[in-house]
């Protein structure tokens, strides 16, 4: 590990000294020459939200809604073969299409049963976008206001006037029971080269940090990683300790050779240390919610769009420097090398109609998963999931195939999705909630420092 990192030194040490000599530089020096610390791009993408509202199911009529109230009241669990079959709707069926929006079923993971989840369009970083969203999401709360005023369910047909109704879901009803408030999960177009900076903000707050400054940071921190219910204070901080762990030590990682210090190098590392480190805990029935900060863009998509140079660099000798790089971060991180599960502990599924949890993943390990990502391979995607059986578990990871993928391919920019927002927010609060989300994404890959909550001015150019 560090006989690779001290190569690479020396490397960029012998082409200063022949530039400086005015000696043609071999091939291999300019593909290190090339990874000198890349400037700052000003950056124009898009953010996106999904709402979820778990106590708002959909029945395919109102005579179905009366039918099972009761067995739902009782704890009943549906088959695959009653969420297919009787119950008609399935993960991603679009039942309303608005302007700004749509309303879609999505799928319960213990319970099996189809509930609402609002999904925006992608609103671009630009005034006009801004305006677009704060549109959006006025008419959603008017739509949420409208919905609360029917007692026990509404037709879907009522609300017509929001968005338009698919044919087939014209008798189709929605239970209206419980609070007037929704969980939010954000997806967003981040540089790799910004995520140093969202790292030091989401992260915990470490000694340096002045009181001022944590205290200007809390609204990010609670609202994105925010803690948990344990009393203990390690516990409770345990994923803000752990992704200011992961930025601290690439930045340690990064001091010890000049080509590491590519912003966008570095930024990849963190998302790299971010998933070693997550994974080396126990992680729960969900694959794709062990981190807070999930990458929508497959990660070896990402090692694509390094500096060519840097790229060509690390991939030499079947990317023996790349592995050696990671290698020395897991080191560094103590949670031991490449040779380890990826999912040390495992990950636990529920599994239909079934109490019992089964483990996932233990069959692959750190050097499978990172020893492909410079070849074209992320194996913990659902295309080059190793296990073919559980490959589909991993959807959601790498492969959007969605709204906020048309914003990647045009701006190159990797999309990240947040997914422990801290709070359900009220109906009431959607507006505002958007546009702070918004203000903070959009000043984040400007460079601005800005943190969440604080007020950021929306222009077409920086």
């Amino acid at each position: 590990m560090q006989e690779a990192l001290r190569f690479a030194e020396s490397m960029f040490k012998r082409v200063s000294v022949r530039k400086k000599s005015g000696r043609e530089a071999s091939a291999g020096e300019r593909c290190v020459r090339g990874a000198v610390p890349s400037a700052e791009a000003v950056v124009q993408r898009a953010v996106g939200f999904e709402i979820e509202k778990g106590a708002y199911r959909f029945f395919r009529s109102p005579e179905h809604y009366h039918e099972m109230t009761a067995a739902l009241w009782d704890g009943y669990i549906l088959s695959e073969e009653e969420i297919h079959g009787s119950v008609r709707f399935r993960k991603g069926d679009i039942l309303l299409e608005g302007d700004g929006f749509t309303v879609q079923a999505d799928i319960s993971v213990k319970e099996r049963w189809p509930y609402m989840e609002i999904v925006t369009d992608p609103f671009e970083e630009t005034p006009e976008g801004y305006a677009k969203l704060t549109a959006t999401m006025a008419k959603l709360t008017r739509m949420m206001a409208r919905v609360k005023r029917e007692p026990g369910y509404i037709w879907l047909s009522n609300l017509k006037e929001f968005g338009a109704l698919r044919s087939e879901h014209k008798e189709a009803v929605m239970k209206t029971r419980g609070s007037e408030e929704a969980y939010f999960q954000v997806t967003a177009g981040l540089g790799l080269d910004k995520l140093g900076r969202l790292f030091d903000d989401l992260g915990y707050p470490d000694e340096e940090e002045t009181e001022a400054e944590r205290e200007r940071k809390a609204g990010g921190r609670s609202t994105f990683i925010p803690p948990n219910k344990s009393v203990d204070p390690l516990f409770r901080y345990r994923s803000q300790l752990m992704v200011r762990e992961v930025d601290r030590t690439v930045r340690r990682l990064a001091d010890r050779a000049p080509m590491l210090k590519d912003p966008q190098l570095m930024g990849l590392l963190r998302v790299v240390g971010m998933y070693l480190m997550f994974g080396s805990q126990e992680v729960g029935h969900y694959p794709k919610s062990f981190v807070p900060v999930l990458a929508r863009t497959d990660v070896a998509t990402m090692f694509e769009k390094l500096p060519r140079p840097l790229k060509a660099t690390l991939r030499n000798y079947k990317a023996n420097l790349w592995r050696a790089v990671v290698d020395d971060l897991c080191g560094l991180l103590g949670i031991g090398g490449l040779s380890a599960r990826f999912f040390a502990r495992g990950v636990y599924q529920y599994h239909t109609n079934l109490a019992m949890r089964n483990m996932l993943g233990k069959d692959l390990t750190r050097d499978d998963w990172v020893s492909n990502l410079p070849f074209g391979k992320d194996l913990l995607t659902e295309k080059h999931y190793p296990d073919r059986h559980r490959a589909y578990l991993f959807r959601a990871m790498g492969g959007m195939g969605a709204h906020m993928d048309k914003d990647s391919d045009k701006t190159g920019a990797p999309v990240f999705e947040f997914r422990k927002i801290n709070k359900d927010v009220p109906f009431s609060e959607w507006q505002s909630f958007g546009q702070s989300v918004f203000k903070y994404i959009y000043a984040l890959n400007r460079g601005e420092d800005k943190a969440f909550g604080e007020d950021v001015e929306i222009s077409s150019t920086k």
